[in-house]
């Protein structure tokens, strides 16, 4: 078998490419020829060196319509067995928001492309991909270089928007600090899958972004509460010329419990709600400060909680850098209890920038509260599941401040 495996042709072109780095090359091999394949890996096992064994495979071989389907069979979720009489039309996920916003662009302006690091289907890109082609720049799973390709486009003029997961935009970071925002380069960044992404599991929730590129400098930082919002975010970054990144979810868009569209102008925080007591009072119980996603949960959150008597501030941030620091204050300063809601990891995220931010109100520590992700890998599990696990939905949220208001009640 191991004399079998040294017989295998190399591919010349390839081979020499890596030979010249010292390694020993094998390949191609047809990854379905189970024989073959063991063959060259126990060759592999014995070789006294650095050896690189290039596999050939279909995507799911043997199975027809993963075959036929590659990128919708890229992941497959458990079917769910249909028990409903009535079929609920699904809402346009944020990939697909984001993907035809990028046709409208493209339709009405001539210097828009579009870059992704072999990202199309999940980026929500393939329609965008049959009606510009040319102005879609896929760089294959190189995402230091997608960055870094982003910048030498706007060098030239070019608006460059970048399609990329957030958990995938880690490898870039040198990239983002050395290539774009030290040299201000005016690039966009489109973090999608950023928070929990549920069965893809730990390698692809997106929970750091804020983390890493919060202590950036030059970066504008934003994250909108639903499909509307993240529209009206690309259509206004397009036509600034500073550095973007817009954060948004894995998932459907959710439904606006009301209509409200605030014109976007920065830093403008949005206020989404404001319940005080009917006796008349100066100050909130509660300040629920929603971060993107979390917005929209926030504002669910304090409905019920208004229905106990507790009084609440609601604010969409849309801005976590730079920080609506009048309009904050002004809620803050009102405020019994500041709680910041982020769906991204709890060390060094929109909770610390917020409360160093602030520090000079000398609002004591007591009084401010975080619910995020605590200091660990998130494991698999649906969205919503993940999502209640952490306090990140609406009952979640009521949950934290019903112990909250009444560990205060007996601290007192």
């Amino acid at each position: 078998a191991v004399d079998h495996a040294r017989d295998i042709i190399i591919d010349k072109k390839v081979g020499v490419m890596f030979e010249d780095f010292g390694f020993k090359y094998l390949g191609p091999i047809d990854g379905h020829d189970i024989p073959t394949l063991m063959a060259a890996l126990r060759y592999a096992k014995q070789y006294d060196g650095p050896i690189m064994i290039h596999i050939i495979t279909q995507k799911g071989k043997g199975h027809q319509p993963a075959e036929a389907d590659p990128i919708k069979y890229h992941g497959v979720s458990p079917k769910k067995k249909d028990t409903s009489q009535h079929v609920i039309p699904k809402r346009p996920s944020y990939s697909k928001v984001f993907g035809d916003t990028m046709i409208s662009l493209c339709e009405t302006r001539e210097d828009v492309v579009v870059v992704t690091p072999a990202m199309i289907g999940g980026s929500g890109l393939t329609e965008f991909s049959e009606k510009f082609p040319s102005r879609l720049f896929d760089v294959g799973i190189a995402e230091e270089h997608a960055v870094t390709f982003c910048a030498g486009l706007a060098k030239g003029g070019i608006k460059p928007i970048l399609a990329i997961y957030s958990t995938f935009l880690q490898r870039g970071f040198d990239q983002v600090v050395h290539d774009i925002c030290l040299q201000n380069i005016p690039v966009i960044f489109g973090l999608d899958r950023a928070g929990i992404v549920g069965a893809d599991g730990p390698t692809h929730h997106g929970v750091f972004d804020f983390n890493f590129l919060l202590p950036i400098p030059n970066m504008i930082i934003m994250a909108p509460k639903d499909g509307e919002e993240l529209q009206d975010m690309l259509n206004w970054a397009i036509d600034q010329n500073q550095i973007i990144s817009i954060r948004f979810p894995r998932g459907e868009t959710p439904k606006k419990p009301f209509p409200i569209s605030t014109p976007l102008a920065l830093p403008k925080a949005e206020v989404l709600a404001t319940y005080k007591h009917k006796v008349p009072s100066y100050h909130y119980d509660v300040l629920l400060i929603g971060v993107g996603s979390m917005a929209w949960p926030a504002y669910e959150a304090a409905q019920k909680l208004k229905d106990q008597d507790i009084s609440c501030a609601v604010i969409n941030l849309r801005f976590i850098k730079p920080l609506d620091t009048n309009l904050l204050e002004e809620f803050i300063s009102q405020s019994n209890h500041v709680v910041v809601i982020e769906e991204g990891a709890g060390i060094g995220g929109v909770f610390h920038h917020i409360l160093h931010e602030f520090n000079s109100l000398k609002k004591p520590l007591s009084d401010w509260h975080q619910i995020a992700i605590p200091d660990h890998f998130l494991s698999h599990g649906s969205m919503d599941r993940l999502r209640d696990h952490y306090d990140l939905s609406d009952s979640g949220i009521v949950k934290r401040i019903l112990t909250l208001i009444k560990t205060t009640i007996v601290s007192a």
